[in-house]
């Protein structure tokens, strides 16, 4: 999911110009800017060449602040920061990879339960979002039993937004709410990355919804440096043939 979601935000930069604030607590920075690098050009890190590999890090760093992972935080740290990241520069977007990579902060003085600080923190994220007029996306893993096979079938399906970890209430809270689905175990698809959109709160303003057996696809380009849908079209390759 992450990696997808950081050619998302990439492609977000390059032909829309935002930036982002990424915090992906589960990788380290510079795999994170290593890919976003190859992403740029639609190449592998090896084989550009020294130009190519400054005009990525150019980009990269001019597009994307990420949030430092050698301390635990938790949801209001990464708020906090960015608060402060807004004062000094315009940003559009924050990615937070993954929810569950956060520390939750339950004081022993707490009234809170677990299930009462995830929909808090849903409820603070939505009103930061307008507050400040950026964009938040919660990356969030699924519960164990949605990953498994169920009887009689041959192919894992695509989890549902009930399947998230913490159950509904992301989803409900959430203005737009997508699931990412890969099947690693099928051997003519496995490169192939389901975008199945479960939510759009206004459809109005453009976007609807997925049919179940008709997701978006994104297939992963040999180098993984890049993604195509389904008719074969690579954004940026034709970016730079253009």
């Amino acid at each position: 999911k992450s990696t997808a979601l950081w050619y998302l935000t990439l492609l977000s930069s390059l032909f829309h110009g935002w930036r982002w604030i990424l915090c992906s607590n589960e990788n380290r920075n510079g795999a994170v800017v290593k890919r976003l690098i190859e992403f740029y050009h639609g190449v592998p890190i090896d084989k550009q060449s020294e130009e190519q590999f400054k005009d990525g890090l150019r980009f990269v760093n001019e597009h994307f602040t990420i949030i430092s992972n050698k301390n635990l935080l938790n949801f209001k740290d990464v708020l906090n920061i960015t608060e402060k990241l807004l004062s000094h520069k315009k940003y559009d977007g924050v990615l937070i990879a993954t929810y569950n990579s956060l520390k939750i902060d339950l004081s022993n003085a707490s009234k809170l339960s677990t299930h009462e600080y995830h929909y808090e923190a849903a409820s603070e994220m939505q009103i930061f979002a307008k507050t400040f007029d950026i964009c938040i996306y919660l990356n969030c893993h699924v519960i164990t039993g949605a990953m498994r096979l169920q009887k009689g079938e041959t192919k894992h399906k695509a989890p549902s937004k009930a399947d998230t970890e913490g159950g509904g209430k992301f989803s409900n809270k959430a203005d737009d709410f997508m699931t990412f689905h890969r099947d690693v175990q099928d051997k003519e698809n496995y490169t192939k990355m389901q975008i199945h959109v479960r939510k759009i709160k206004e459809v109005e303003t453009g976007g609807g919804y997925t049919p179940y057996e008709e997701p978006y696809i994104l297939e992963m380009q040999k180098g993984m440096c890049g993604y195509a849908d389904e008719n074969g079209f690579n954004p940026i390759h034709d970016y730079w043939l253009k």
